[in-house]
């Protein structure tokens, strides 16, 4: 199991923008190198700056309401331009050689993020999301896995075996496969309290999906316990989105509530190793969200040491 962690090209200046520093922290940590954003990268004036034996995934950009299924905020013409983001994207991958990139498969809407009311079912999204996916690879030439990442919103949530595996096969590609995400799988219960809840919980629901464990080729690991907050302010935001005339005010709205709702915080008490051991996942991703270098490696030396921990056990 390869340990990696998320990163861009913006946090390089933790490490006093010299991508050798990244290499020789990975080395004295025992990471196999770095899960890096598409973010940002068209903007780099060479590709070849960028040093691939550090580059193991590429997590792709996402975009809410993208999908052909609703007239939302991105319309058909948008929707060509976000076909291009990707093709770029996975140019930029095969450039740069890596195992894997990432994809969120889902479409929302902004009311749907704040009411979990949702226009389409998982698999009428899914079959979107291949159709559009397909065509987007169709005359690229690639040779890295694909994998699809779980949301609590409509598409791969994971929460069905049936409709995940009938969305591989829709998809025309060899090497296709899955990445679990932790918490986003959490964010699909209002009741989880605490870390053994929520591990108990992502066995449980594991346990009931045994046939896709082998397509998942990595897991995104951190955890996710914002039920209690949507419960308590989705009704007010929502209203508040509503009654707003502003796009700006609108979009930081559902930025701000998408952020508080996917916490990406460490475990932190309760090692996953017993889930990890389950899945024998290839990547095992510490994924955290901070713009703090010194809360950031907090976050990671915690979870990390926690994973040994219960490895040891």
């Amino acid at each position: 199991m390869k340990k990696l962690f998320n990163f861009s090209i913006y946090s390089l200046e933790w490490f006093d923008n010299d991508w050798q520093q990244v290499i020789d922290f990975c080395d004295e940590h025992g990471f196999a190198g770095v899960e890096l954003s598409a973010s940002g990268l068209k903007e780099l004036e060479d590709i070849k700056e960028l040093p691939q034996e550090l580059i193991v995934g590429m997590h792709l950009a996402y975009y809410l309401d993208w999908l052909p299924l609703n007239e939302g905020l991105v319309s058909n013409i948008e929707l060509e331009e976000v076909r291009e983001t990707y093709r770029q994207q996975l140019d930029l991958a095969r450039q740069l050689q890596v195992d894997y990139v990432v994809f969120h498969a889902s479409s929302v809407t902004p009311a749907e993020i704040f009411t979990q009311q949702f226009n389409y079912n998982d698999r009428e999204v899914l079959e979107s999301v291949a159709e559009v996916i397909n065509d987007i690879i169709k005359d690229l030439d690639l040779n890295f896995k694909l994998l699809f990442e779980n949301l609590w919103w409509s598409g791969l949530t994971f929460l069905s075996q049936e409709d995940t595996l009938d969305f591989l096969k829709q998809v025309n590609y060899e090497e296709v496969g899955l990445l679990l995400d932790t918490g986003h799988l959490m964010n699909t219960s209002l009741r989880l309290n605490n870390e053994k809840q929520a591990l108990d919980y992502l066995n449980s629901i594991l346990q009931s999906l045994p046939k896709i464990w082998d397509f998942i080729y990595g897991v995104h690991l951190h955890k996710s316990l914002s039920g209690s907050y949507r419960y308590q302010h989705r009704e007010k935001i929502y209203q508040q989105f509503k009654d707003s005339d502003s796009l700006a005010e609108k979009e930081e709205l559902v930025r701000e509530f998408i952020t508080k709702s996917d916490q990406h915080l460490p475990f932190t008490e309760v090692s996953p190793a017993e889930l990890l051991q389950m899945l024998k996942p290839e990547y095992l991703i510490h994924e955290f969200i901070s713009d703090q270098q010194e809360e950031f490696m907090e976050f990671l030396q915690t979870q990390d040491s926690l994973v040994a921990e219960g490895e040891k056990v």
